[in-house]
């Protein structure tokens, strides 16, 4: 009886553990928070990743073997998560993965 009791404590710890997990906001990296950026297609002064006005990202760099590579592993999704990873996120956390 008493090891019923303490597998069902066990349960409902992980339960809960599960649920803040589950409730948790996304964390956000801002790398250009302390530096201003000029947008190189609309000349948009902006403090983040992205410009606000048209969407262009922060650190352009010059069109090569290795940035095609890695725009192709950007638009596969291989770049930082893997798929398995972005699954138990969408099975498990549905919200977070779109806030992220």
């Amino acid at each position: 009886m008493r090891l019923i009791k303490a597998y069902q404590s066990k349960v409902i710890m992980n339960y809960h553990r599960f649920r803040r997990w589950q409730q948790a906001e996304p964390h956000y990296v801002n790398r250009h928070q302390d530096t201003v950026q000029h947008c190189h297609n609309c000349g948009t002064e902006f403090r983040d990743n992205f410009c606000p006005r048209c969407g262009q990202r922060a650190e352009v760099g010059r069109v090569g073997w290795n940035s095609i590579r890695e725009n192709i592993a950007l638009l596969w999704g291989l770049d930082s998560r893997s798929l398995t990873y972005t699954l138990v996120q969408l099975l498990g956390r549905p919200g977070y993965l779109v806030r992220d």
